[in-house]
């Protein structure tokens, strides 16, 4: 499951809400970064 988008993306923000170290990565390094920032727009810490 990616987690970049769609329920992927979800989950991941989920897991990391819930204090749940979660290594993420994109196929596509431009949505990675993307993906990042909406992250940490979520006040989650991501890199």
């Amino acid at each position: 499951m990616g987690a970049n988008k769609d329920i992927g993306f979800e989950v991941t923000l989920l897991l990391f809400k819930k204090v749940i170290h979660v290594l993420a990565g994109a196929r596509d390094a431009g949505k990675d970064e993307e993906s990042v920032k909406a992250l940490q727009d979520e006040g989650v810490s991501a890199e």
